[in-house]
């Protein structure tokens, strides 16, 4: 199911190392099935989107999220390296 173009003006994707394929699940319904890429959808949803990704991270299978893929699917503006100040440690 194609998402509304632009329907969400700031879209704040944490955890974006786990964007999958596509959008489907065992669970989602043959007429609802997308043949597109989870970052297309994404994309188009939203006005302005900002991923935070951690590419140290392991994904599991069908997780596809690392910044060089988000980066290659990205509109326009390139990313930012947040400085270490803004980068939030375990205590």
């Amino acid at each position: 199911m194609q998402p509304e173009y632009n329907a969400i003006g700031v879209m704040l994707g944490d955890e974006s190392h786990r964007i999958r394929v596509t959008s489907n699940s065992r669970y989602t319904p043959k007429k609802k099935k997308s043949d597109q890429p989870q970052i297309t959808e994404l994309l188009h949803a939203s006005k302005t989107a900002v991923f935070f990704v951690d590419d140290n991270q392991i994904v599991r299978p069908g997780e596809i999220g690392l910044s060089d893929y988000i980066q290659a699917s990205r509109r326009f503006p390139a990313p930012v390296d947040p400085s270490p100040e803004y980068i939030c440690r375990p205590y």
